[in-house]
């Protein structure tokens, strides 16, 4: 049986994927908010995603831009686990897959196939995190050892 090799990632690395992991999110979980608190019943839904996209869009410059400023400190920080991070993306992702069936909702998609979507999505960004979390954060919920 072949042992799986487990890599130590610097905390550049961790960040990256958290950082874009976060900007990807950054929409459904703005929406999620403004369906929360009915912004939708006084803006056009268009006009609060475009607004949010630019504002991801500005964050997105400046973030990257700062990540490549601090890039060599941070590839100098290592830990064996990444665990308080791995549970950050955890709660991202909770938002964003409500996040999506917002925006689903806001551009007039039927809601019958909120359910399905909601399957499909919790699938993938399940699967996504749990590939991250083997390779990068250093943590495997799935097998014992």
């Amino acid at each position: 049986m072949k042992r799986r090799k487990n890599n130590v990632h610097s905390q550049y690395e961790i960040s990256v994927i958290m950082f874009y992991w976060t900007m990807i999110g950054f929409l459904p979980i703005v929406l999620v908010f403004t369906y929360l608190f009915d912004l939708h019943l006084r803006y056009q839904a268009l006009d609060i995603i475009y607004t949010v996209l630019a504002f991801n869009l500005l964050s997105l410059i400046i973030g990257s831009i700062l990540l490549m400023i601090r890039r060599h400190k941070l590839r100098r920080k290592v830990k064996t686990h990444y665990r308080v991070e791995f549970i950050y993306l955890l709660f991202v992702s909770g938002f964003l897959v409500l996040g999506s069936v917002v925006i689903f909702d806001y551009l007039g998609g039927n809601r019958d196939y909120i359910a399905n979507i909601l399957v499909l999505l919790s699938a993938i960004v399940f699967g996504l995190l749990t590939f991250l979390g083997r390779k990068y954060f250093n943590l495997d919920y799935i097998t014992r050892k």
